[in-house]
């Protein structure tokens, strides 16, 4: 479960601007992705959590959304508490 506020997407968001910023997402080439991601816009709320922001972002931002959740499963799955992952023996990979 996922739901689409800044409780569940803050820590998802940040791990792919630290990805994005040290040049290791490999997207793909994808010209769509590409495309959603220049569409993007972050809103930071008071409570220091972040959201991506539909309404200042430009265009269709669904992938971002989705590629925020995915990592959010990823993240979850490194937990300590939760059922072991496949991504606990190897990288996150996106296609």
């Amino acid at each position: 479960e996922m739901r689409q506020n800044g409780h569940y997407f803050t820590e998802p968001i940040l791990k792919l601007e630290e990805v994005i910023g040290k040049h290791t997402l490999n997207k793909g080439l994808d010209p769509v992705l590409d495309w959603m991601f220049e569409n993007v816009a972050i809103k930071l709320y008071p409570d220091s959590k972040v959201m991506f922001d539909k309404k200042e972002s430009r265009e269709k931002i669904d992938g971002m959304v989705v590629l925020a959740m995915c990592m959010g499963g990823y993240l979850r799955s490194l937990a300590p508490d939760e059922e072991k992952s496949v991504y606990l023996e190897r990288d996150f990979l996106f296609m």
